[in-house]
């Protein structure tokens, strides 16, 4: 199985989340992870026909994340 996990940034976030929807995929959920004290993976799970498509952001605990909404 073919990992499709794309590492993003705040800065690129919402144009690689614009481009799976226009592949058709849809957002079934989104995770969180406690990597430490100061850092969370926020990850964005899509799919589209059984196939499913990942987005990884790494950011601070204390820095706003951009609305993919």
């Amino acid at each position: 199985m073919e990992d499709k996990t794309i590492i993003v940034t705040p800065d690129t976030v919402v144009g690689e989340v614009t481009k799976i929807k226009d592949e058709g995929y849809r957002l079934v959920t989104m995770t969180a992870v406690d990597l430490d004290a100061e850092t969370i993976d926020l990850l964005y799970h899509f799919d589209k026909a059984l196939e499913e498509r990942h987005l990884r952001m790494p950011v601070s605990k204390k820095d706003p994340v951009p609305s993919i909404s």
